[in-house]
């Protein structure tokens, strides 16, 4: 798989989690407006993204359809 289909996929991947996230929030509060679906999203999407790049490059969790790359001899992988 070539890494632009992988980075589209993962981005996919992402905003899928948020949306549910969004969804979730919605169902436990009730209080999303219409109006204002759109910015809990993307904080949830900005939340997610944050998260899933930390815990990458920490090693906690494996790399989801990245390569890990050693920079510079540092030990932390870097997705590409």
């Amino acid at each position: 798989m070539n890494d632009t289909i992988s980075r589209f996929l993962r981005t996919l991947i992402q905003v899928l989690a948020a949306g549910g996230f969004t969804k979730l929030f919605d169902a436990i509060t009730g209080q999303v407006d219409v109006q204002y679906q759109a910015i809990v999203g993307s904080i949830f999407l900005l939340l997610v993204v944050l998260a899933q790049n930390w815990l990458e490059d920490t090693g906690k969790i494996p790399t989801i359809l990245g390569k890990k790359k050693v920079v510079d001899g540092t030990s932390g992988p870097t997705v590409l």
